[in-house]
């Protein structure tokens, strides 16, 4: 594609209006078609056929977010989660919430409405190619949206951004400030929205204040910036959160989200050419951005920057962790090309431009439909994921016909779903109770006083700060007197690195009560006893080598630091660093693999013996023998497939101490 196919932008010379249709009947036929592609809108972004996920960590979270609007949890501090205080309108049902879920949902799909019907409007087509082209976009967002629902707010990002550099460049128009609202709304819905909308809104302020086109000063104001404040700072009190917690908010998602890659971290054998795929699309959109109009160079980089925020946010959302997310940054990437094909298909003039573009668009749809049917079959779906979505449509469109007469149909899906999790036996709980690692809904759907620690998932608590926030609160008196144990780690970490903080108050402020069931009972002991980790040795060691464990009769704490090379820092903030490996080996020769998680290492965990199941902790807080689970050596490598261990320091820092308390 070549600067001289294609004209001046539109943007900075006044909007391009579609060609005039003649006829009364072509308005009205126009309109009808606008009234059914926003039902359809409105059908596959509101969650009428909502449902908690099957596995119990992801149906954990759903049911405690809904619970926590309930019973108005401070977000920031009884609550530290990668999603907001209005996380629960994104799945799951509660009759308590839904009416606000449909809300949300209906103020994210005009929104997302009015920008397409905008763009349309302003794309110099005849009115039937914009009404296809509003048809082609709308399916392929809902296609996209019936997978994974994260995929309808960050098209809202986008749409500004295009909205802004390729139809209307004015500082504030209404259908600004409507995507402007909803960018709010999905920013205190999950974290990362929050960052994408701040990361366009900047570059937009950016590009209003440098353009030398703008007469009046006042106009160089980032007004949509200070709208978005104003209306996260609104629904922040809306969702009946206190001003002074926003700003521990926000602290404590960044946390979250800058530990994220180390943390949460997960590859596949394939990824090279997933990931290698995903960039082809993205920097094909990234060309056509900085090649479809000759305006100057510099708003053609503050353009073509603002897109690579998003690309890049949509990428290491789809790829750090990288398994079913992997659909969510392939659909995103689908819609944006179709979104961007065609606002700019009007201004190409070389036939070569027009199939290029259109191939650039076929190509991401192709990703996307190619990534849903490789996990499609994880979430248990026969077939690919667009074929579930095609098949699920008439049913949300009855759903939400029967919901607008006052018949909803979703609250027998919500009691059977209660009843199935309710048929997991339970030890006698009475007061106050906490669970450990995951499985609140099965507390929930029992009724019991729930009472979580601020980080109420363990595989969260990666980092120091984090781990610390949890120790913090079961040292207070706002601690549970009673703490369903499970020992149920993700990704093969090593079991105590997940709230590994934490595991010293679990042995020294609780007492195991009862050992009958899937869950350990723990229950607050009556006086708290007093826990000391004592150092042993300290030094360094070389990756990739065995060190020898000291022996001692009481178990070994240990703290690893590993430190990252600029390469590795730099790989960390654009991706993810190679995983790390922790090898242990027992007296008796026999070696086991485990990931280590490099920041929660930095902090201390317990490491001998290995505390691997529920039999286990039950031996180490009963003061029974444990010879045969204890740690003689262990080592540090990294995984395979990325060519040596050049993200990270040759020798790291370890030391041991011995974690000493009274048994029970």
């Amino acid at each position: 594609m070549s600067q001289a196919d294609l004209p001046v932008s539109g943007a900075s010379r006044g909007p391009r209006v579609i060609r005039p249709d003649r006829g009364r009947w072509s308005r009205i036929a126009w309109g009808a078609w606008l009234a059914l592609m926003l039902l359809v809108c409105l059908c596959v972004f509101v969650p009428w056929t909502t449902w908690y996920p099957a596995d119990q960590l992801d149906a954990s979270w759903c049911m405690v977010l809904h619970w926590a609007y309930v019973h108005h949890l401070d977000f920031g501090n009884q609550i530290v989660f990668t999603y907001g205080p209005w996380g629960f309108i994104l799945q799951g049902y509660d009759p308590a919430t839904f009416d606000l879920a449909v809300g949300g949902w209906t103020l994210f799909a005009a929104a997302y409405f009015c920008g397409l019907v905008r763009l349309a409007r302003r794309g110099g087509w005849p009115r039937w190619t914009a009404a296809v082209w509003l048809a082609v976009v709308t399916a392929a967002l809902g296609l996209s949206a019936m997978q994974l629902p994260d995929t309808r707010m960050l098209a809202l990002s986008w749409l500004l951004l295009v909205l802004h550099f390729h139809v209307d460049d004015r500082p504030v128009t209404a259908t600004k400030l409507l995507l402007v609202a909803a960018m709010a709304l999905a920013g205190l819905t999950k974290f990362s929205m929050m960052l994408m909308a701040v990361g366009v809104l900047a570059i937009i302020s950016l590009d209003q204040a440098l353009r030398r086109q703008v007469p009046a000063r006042r106009q160089r104001w980032p007004w949509l910036l200070a709208a978005y404040a104003a209306a996260t700072v609104g629904l922040w009190l809306a969702a009946g959160q206190s001003l002074g917690s926003l700003f521990h908010y926000l602290s404590h998602s960044w946390e979250i989200a800058t530990g994220y890659a180390q943390g949460e971290g997960l590859s596949t054998p394939t990824e090279p050419w997933d990931v290698t795929w995903f960039w082809l699309g993205g920097g094909g959109l990234l060309a056509a951005a900085g090649l479809a109009h000759r305006d100057d160079i510099r708003r053609r980089l503050i353009r073509v920057g603002g897109m690579a925020i998003v690309l890049i946010l949509v990428f290491k959302m789809g790829y750090v962790r990288h398994d079913l997310h992997e659909v969510t940054a392939t659909a995103a990437l689908a819609v944006f090309s179709l979104v961007y094909a065609g606002t700019i298909w009007p201004r190409l003039r070389h036939w070569m431009s027009k199939t290029l573009v259109a191939g650039l668009a076929v190509g991401c749809l192709y990703l996307n439909w190619h990534s849903s049917g490789v996990w499609g079959p994880w979430l248990e779906e026969q077939g690919n994921l667009w074929s579930r979505a095609i098949d699920l449509f008439p049913w949300r469109a009855y759903a939400a016909a029967q919901w607008v007469v006052g018949r909803p149909v979703l609250e027998e899906t919500r009691q059977a779903e209660l009843q199935r999790v309710r048929s997991t036996p339970l030890p006698p709980v009475h007061g106050s109770v906490d669970v450990y690692s995951f499985g609140q809904d099965v507390v929930l759907a029992a009724g019991l006083d729930y009472q979580p620690r601020p980080v109420f998932q363990s595989y969260l608590a990666y980092t120091p700060p984090l781990e610390q926030l949890n120790a913090q609160f079961l040292s207070s008196p706002q601690a549970p007197q009673n703490i369903l144990l499970h020992i149920e780690n993700i990704d093969d970490h090593y079991p105590s690195q997940e709230d590994g903080l934490s595991w010293p108050l679990l042995l020294s402020r609780y007492d195991l009560a009862d050992a009958r069931y899937h869950w350990l009972l723990l229950r607050r002991a009556a006086q708290a006893r007093e826990f000391s980790i004592v150092p042993l040795a300290n030094g360094t060691a070389p990756m990739r080598h065995f060190v020898d464990v000291p022996d001692s009769p009481d178990p070994i704490w240990v703290t690893i630091d590993v430190k990252l090379t600029p390469l590795g820092k730099l790989m960390q903030a654009v991706y993810k660093p190679p995983e790390l490996l922790l090898a242990v080996q027992t007296p008796k020769g026999s070696q086991s693999l485990f990931r280590l998680i490099r920041s929660a290492a930095g902090g201390g965990f317990l490491l001998s013996p290995m505390v691997l199941d529920d039999g286990s902790f039950a031996r180490l807080a009963s003061s029974r023998e444990m010879r045969d689970l204890r740690v003689s050596a262990l080592g540090i490598d990294v995984g395979e497939g990325w060519g040596g261990n050049w993200a990270y320091e040759p020798h790291y820092a370890i030391r041991f101490s011995r974690l000493v308390f009274t048994q029970r």
